[in-house]
């Protein structure tokens, strides 16, 4: 694994078929080496073997809160 990756959920819409990965990473830099590493290249660049298309969104978690129950589902941030 690459170093700042935490880990990952996947979602199915069973509606439209549609399916998303949301993948966490400490920092933009962590994501950066996932970006350049040789494996994910090649891969990426077989993409069209297996996905119809894909969309990236990279964004920040700004915070999480909600039901106490779920505590250790999400990787824990801590924004202050």
């Amino acid at each position: 694994a690459i170093p700042g990756y935490l880990g990952e959920e996947a979602w199915e819409n069973p509606a439209n078929g549609l399916l998303s990965n949301v993948y966490y990473w400490d920092s933009l830099e962590a994501l950066r080496q996932l970006v350049n590493n040789p494996r994910h290249l090649e891969a990426k660049s077989k993409q069209s073997n297996w996905l119809a298309g894909y969309q990236i969104v990279v964004s920040q978690v700004l915070r999480i809160y909600g039901d106490p129950k779920l505590v250790g589902l999400l990787p824990v941030i801590h924004v202050d």
